[in-house]
C-alpha cells in the first residue's frame, strides 16, 4: 500500500498538487513504458473491499475524494492482473477536522479501524491474485 502522506497540507494547498511524483511514476509513466502494468481508480465496489472484511472508504477519505479531484487515492496498480500497490492516503483527523500537522509528525499516529480492515483484504486479495 502506498501512503500519500496530505496531512502536512492543508486543504488550500491540495488543490493546488498537481503532481504526486513516487505515484506518478508508478501510475503514469511505469505503465507507459511497460503495457503490463495497469492503474486504474477504483471504487468501495472493487473486490478488494470485500475480502474478508467488508469494509468502506472511511469518511475523511471520502470527503477528501469529493472535493480534491486531483488526489491519486483509490488508484490500483496491477502487472498483468497481479496486485503491485494501492495508493492510499494518510490524514490526520480529530474527528470531523483535517489537521494540518508539520514535522517531526506525532509518533502516537493511529490508523482508524476501516484501515486496518482494508490493510488485511489487500493482502488477502494480493496473496490470491
Amino acid at each position: 500500500m502506498l501512503r500519500e502522506g496530505v496531512y502536512p497540507y492543508t486543504p488550500e494547498e491540495i488543490l493546488n498538487i498537481k503532481e504526486w511524483p513516487l505515484i506518478d511514476f508508478l501510475t503514469v509513466e511505469l505503465p507507459a513504458q511497460d503495457h503490463g502494468f495497469t492503474a486504474e481508480k477504483i471504487t468501495e465496489e472493487h473486490p478488494l473491499f470485500h475480502q474478508y472484511y467488508a469494509t468502506k472508504v472511511p469518511e475523511p477519505e471520502s470527503r477528501a475524494l469529493m472535493q480534491f479531484r486531483n488526489l491519486p487515492d483509490m488508484t490500483f496498480l496491477t502487472h498483468k492482473g497481479h496486485p503491485c500497490a494501492f495508493v492510499y492516503a494518510s490524514y490526520f483527523c480529530d474527528g470531523e477536522k483535517w489537521i494540518t500537522l508539520s514535522p517531526p509528525y506525532p509518533t502516537n499516529f493511529t490508523e482508524v479501524p476501516e484501515d486496518y480492515a482494508l490493510w488485511v483484504n489487500y493482502y488477502i486479495y494480493a496473496s490470491m491474485h
